[in-house]
């Protein structure tokens, strides 16, 4: 846990023509998460993704690896279980949307969405609380402020696929604390090889 990388598992040999026996296997108790996603005023924000993740390392790089998540309710409540020990980050965002701009939005005004937002209200991870989660307790309280910001469509042209782009996703990730779960944003892509990524906040990717 915390920013190490986990040990790994024990390796047993076993010889051919021998039995192993008296072997024990230790269950550890789980932790759970609740929490609210409000908004400025304090009013509950529902059917948002809240994530957690704690720091580990893929190919010897140091990043963010996905440890559990859920989606807010009615009451902008949430609740994450089965959660190890550890220090972990949260954050809360937006399930994704089809391309083009809310009905709410009017011809040549900036375009304002909630954004992607880390516990207990910051704009990226490098800004966010980290949470201490204790071995087998809940840990209640938890409450996210949602941000909201101006926001733009990142389009473009995708080639050199070999003419075949059925399978081709293009994905936004932001550039710190790049994280092993599924990217912010993704977008298929169009037969000519365009596509239209919508909701982007300001920031770098």
């Amino acid at each position: 846990s915390g920013d190490c990388p986990r040990s790994a598992p024990a390796t047993l040999t076993v010889a051919p023509g021998h039995d192993l026996t008296d072997l024990t296997i230790k269950l550890v108790e789980q932790s759970v998460l609740t929490g609210n996603v409000v908004d400025e005023d304090g009013d509950p924000v529902t059917r948002v993704q809240v994530r957690l993740s704690r720091v580990g390392y893929q190919q010897g790089r140091r990043q963010l690896i996905g440890a559990g998540g859920s989606s807010t309710d009615e009451r902008g409540e949430f609740r994450i279980s089965g959660i190890a020990a550890g220090r972990y980050y949260l954050n809360a965002e937006p399930f994704p949307t089809p391309g083009g701009p809310p009905r709410s939005a009017r011809a040549g005004q900036p375009e304002v969405r909630w954004v992607n937002t880390w516990y207990p209200g910051a704009p990226d991870s490098g800004a966010a609380t980290m949470i201490e989660v204790p071995p087998a307790q809940t840990l209640a309280g938890l409450n996210i402020r949602m941000r909201k910001s101006v926001v733009v469509h990142l389009r473009g042209r995708v080639s050199g696929a070999g003419g075949d782009l059925s399978s081709v996703r293009v994905m936004l990730m932001p550039a710190q604390g790049a994280s092993s779960f599924p990217a912010f944003n993704n977008s298929g892509v169009a037969e000519d090889g365009s596509f239209d990524l919508p909701g982007i906040a300001p920031g770098r990717y």
